[in-house]
């Protein structure tokens, strides 16, 4: 339930998740 409360937050953890994902693609 607190998905709702703080969206803002979850989208800032998916950009986060998504820029790591990305780094570690490319330093792989």
């Amino acid at each position: 339930g607190q998905q709702a409360n703080e969206p803002s937050f979850q989208i800032r953890d998916y950009v986060e998740s998504q820029k790591k994902r990305s780094s570690c693609c490319s330093f792989m």
